[in-house]
């Protein structure tokens, strides 16, 4: 099984799409992760602004930030189980 964990910058809701000015690169993210759902990948994403312990309390999601910044998320990890 796929096993995926995004880690999003900052946003006002978990996907990003709310409000009046919605980014259409995050509706298409979004129903690709609903797509990939349905083919049997378990989808983890977490938001910085909800979240922040999941950054920090991960190895590789903190060193990514310390080199690159919040400005280079979002951050996706993928592995099999």
């Amino acid at each position: 099984m796929k096993f995926i964990q995004i880690f999003d910058p900052a946003m006002c809701c978990d996907s990003g799409v709310c409000g009046t000015d919605v980014d259409q690169q995050l509706v298409t993210f979004s129903a690709d992760l609903d797509w990939a759902k349905q083919q049997g990948a378990q989808v983890q994403r977490f938001n910085l602004a909800q979240q922040p312990m999941e950054f920090a309390n991960n190895q590789v999601v903190r060193g990514f930030l310390e080199r690159s910044g919040a400005e280079a998320l979002p951050l996706i990890l993928g592995t099999e189980k």
